[in-house]
């Protein structure tokens, strides 16, 4: 799973719960994570 970025706790909590694929913040969050071209992904 790779790291997205940096959320505070209220849009964390909604983030999934999102029902918009674009046109949101939220869902525009999850179709273009600020964090993707680092490549990070979260320690096993």
């Amino acid at each position: 799973m790779q790291v997205r970025g940096l959320l505070c706790w209220h849009c964390d909590t909604w983030l999934e719960m999102c029902p918009h694929p674009s046109g949101c913040p939220w869902g525009d969050y999850l179709n273009h994570p600020p964090a993707a071209p680092l490549k990070l992904t979260y320690p096993k």
